[in-house]
């Protein structure tokens, strides 16, 4: 969106071929990656491949591996150094990118945001029912929306918060909280 004096003109983000096509030129990455960091925002393509960047994108690798570990050691406490740092919304963000790809496999959607990480996705997908993505999913975004619009709030405490809440919906026999939204 564009804002100039009293107009607002909307730019449509281009088809994704498009912009698939744009980045392959701009950055070198597999064709997975890149459609990832496009679909991760919304089909900007500029965004994109500031997403992409060696430095950003590792982040992103990061929070992957440390969510495929407190998969497998049910430690979810240790996801907290990939998620605490200034940009928490926007790995909040990722996060529930993967849960919310989690939720479309379990309901046989094939068109994922994350399809670098498909094996993941169907890990969390199989591993974690409907209700506890459903509630995960809700917090995290909570939390997200309280990182971006409360001043001064203590970052590592909502992740631990959030963290430690994630681990008790997985204990046995924990029926997680239902959304109202």
């Amino acid at each position: 969106t564009l804002r100039r004096r009293c107009r607002l003109l909307h730019l449509a983000v281009p088809q994704e071929s498009w912009a698939l096509a744009w980045l392959e030129r701009e950055v070198t990455v597999s064709q997975d990656a890149a459609r990832s960091a496009l679909r991760l925002c919304s089909g900007a393509p500029a965004a994109a491949l500031a997403l992409l960047q060696p430095e950003v994108w590792s982040q992103r690798e990061t929070l992957c591996r440390a969510v495929e570990s407190a998969l497998d050691s049910h430690d979810w406490l240790s996801v907290l150094p990939a998620l605490n740092s200034d940009q928490a919304p926007e790995r909040l963000h990722w996060l529930a990118a993967l849960l919310l790809d989690a939720l479309k496999i379990q309901q046989g959607a094939t068109l994922l945001t994350n399809p670098d990480v498909w094996a993941l996705v169907t890990t969390l997908a199989n591993r974690l029912s409907g209700q506890s993505l459903h509630a995960i999913l809700h917090d995290i975004c909570q939390s997200r929306e309280q990182l971006l619009t409360v001043t001064g709030l203590n970052r590592e405490l909502l992740l631990t918060d959030q963290l430690l809440r994630i681990e008790h919906y997985l204990q046995p026999g924990v029926i997680p909280p239902v959304s109202h939204l």
